[in-house]
């Protein structure tokens, strides 16, 4: 076990910043990202032994980000059963800024433009402009071939500047 004590300390100082910003930047919360990243952790332990030293980091950003969408899918339920059970309409979503983005309003509606996303495009985007992975690792956490990776960045980006109220498709 000290081995794999080691090698679990190790991919934690090596990965958890990143598995943070990850969260926080799909969450929009420092506290559900906290849980994520913990519960993530606690996979990791159990998943470990399963996985060679180049596919931990992968493994834990596509873990990370499903534990985010489930969280988002969850936290809508309860925002329109809420909604409901009130008799009004929808509760705004709670939302801080994302860490790297600047308090501008242009930066304001670029994170609530990257938040109206779709799956997989808001994943494509945090993994790949604010957590800069490259495309094989965004294939890889996302399940998808290089190719997809690409034209759905592509569409993301374009969905993004309609939504800023650019429309010129380059």
């Amino acid at each position: 076990m000290g081995v794999m004590s080691l090698r679990f300390r190790r991919a934690i100082r090596q990965h958890q910043n990143r598995l943070f910003s990850l969260a926080c930047n799909m969450l929009g919360s420092s506290a559900e990202a906290e849980d994520v990243v913990q519960d993530v952790l606690i996979k990791l332990w159990e998943h470990l032994p399963d996985l060679s030293a180049d596919h931990v980091r992968p493994w834990l950003l596509r873990v990370t980000r499903n534990a985010c969408v489930d969280l988002l899918r969850r936290r809508r339920y309860q925002q329109a059963f809420v909604a409901e059970a009130v008799n009004s309409g929808p509760r705004a979503v709670e939302t801080t800024p994302m860490m790297e983005l600047s308090n501008s309003e242009l930066g304001s509606r670029l994170k609530q433009a990257i938040q109206d996303l779709d799956e997989p495009f808001r994943s494509l985007v945090i993994l790949r402009e604010l957590e800069d992975c490259s495309y094989k690792e965004i294939a890889e956490v996302l399940e998808l071939s290089d190719q997809q990776v690409r034209v759905y960045l592509h569409r993301a980006r374009r969905k993004l500047r309609h939504a800023l109220g650019s429309n010129d498709d380059e």
